[in-house]
């Protein structure tokens, strides 16, 4: 079941996290979902006070398995990153989202990548999730995953991430 989303546990608000690569600081403002060992938030970058969403996980909570399945995301999904998807919001019309920064990236991959990372941070878990790596790379060879029924999404954005 996808956990309630919104307002931060006192515990939870304003907290900051530092990304030593970008040297970055963001502040937590809103839950956006959880899993079994990681958080995703609604961040803003304190500098260019530019909004994201961050999927926290603390290292000393993880298992092996835990930190091996992160290690694979995290291969997956090396090419994608906060700064390199662009949104656009308006109150008239739906939000926009584009992919920037290809570099010599194929398309197809970035888009595969791009319904990947979409779908994570709608329905907050990975798409291909399951209990063995054998049965992720499975699924993902076969393109099989499913859309929760408990969370309602809109026909736009299954077409959205479905491409």
């Amino acid at each position: 079941m996808i956990p309630a989303m919104g307002r931060l546990p006192a515990a939870e608000e304003n907290l900051e996290f530092f990304d030593s690569n970008t040297r970055t600081t963001y502040k937590s403002l809103l839950l956006l979902g959880k899993g079994g060992f990681a958080k995703c938030y609604k961040v803003r970058d304190e500098t260019s006070n530019e909004y994201s969403a961050l999927k926290v996980i603390k290292k000393k909570n993880m298992n092996d398995n835990q930190y091996h399945k992160v290690q694979r995301e995290i291969k997956i999904h090396k090419d994608i990153k906060p700064g390199n998807i662009l949104l656009k919001e308006s109150d008239s019309r739906p939000t926009v989202v584009k992919l920037a920064d290809f570099g010599l990236a194929c398309m197809i991959k970035d888009a595969w990548s791009i319904g990947c990372l979409l779908f994570c941070m709608v329905v907050g878990l990975p798409p291909f999730d399951s209990p063995s790596i054998q049965e992720t790379y499975r699924r993902i060879e076969a393109g099989e995953y499913k859309y929760p029924t408990t969370i309602g999404l809109s026909s736009s954005v299954v077409t959205l991430i479905d491409g």
